[in-house]
């Protein structure tokens, strides 16, 4: 693979989850609130380049590989630099806003 190509599937990699959530809401009329966000927008830029950046660091072989990589790097980054969900008897409106609990919105 060239390394066009692995930009690009990992890239698409890291798109495949948000474009699963937009999927899932097609049938709904309105746009998702998620969508006007700035945040969303500026999460999704740097998921893209993650995705493609790895996916270009780790030399896949072929075209699954390289979605694999794009796909699982943005969501391990995210693990890793959030803070885990609070446990214990505290109300979702009292939790603090985290990248993961954004990221599953």
């Amino acid at each position: 693979m060239t390394t066009q190509q692995v930009v690009l599937f990992g890239a698409l990699g890291a798109l495949l989850p948000d474009a699963l959530r937009i999927i899932k809401d097609r049938y709904n009329p309105g746009l998702p609130p998620f969508l006007k966000s700035g945040n969303f927008w500026l999460g999704l830029v740097l998921a893209v380049a993650l995705g493609a950046g790895v996916a270009v660091l780790a030399h896949p072989a072929d075209v699954k590989t390289a979605l694999a990589f794009g796909f699982g790097a943005p969501e391990i980054i995210t693990r890793l630099l959030s803070t885990p969900p609070p446990t214990g008897p505290v109300a979702a409106a009292d939790a603090p806003r985290t990248r993961r609990t954004w990221w599953a919105v």
